[in-house]
């Protein structure tokens, strides 16, 4: 009983660590993916 707990804990920990990340990843991959829309935006309104 005791080592099933210890591995949902650690499986528990993994996966909140994997989310972690998986969040981490998307709002710089949205900040970046702003930036470089933002940029063309202002590119193309330049140029028309």
């Amino acid at each position: 009983m005791r080592t099933t707990m210890i591995k949902k804990k650690s499986m528990n920990a993994s996966v909140y660590c994997f989310v972690e990340s998986t969040i981490f990843a998307l709002t710089l991959l949205e900040r970046r993916f702003r930036s470089i829309t933002s940029a063309i935006f202002a590119f193309c309104w330049n140029t028309t």
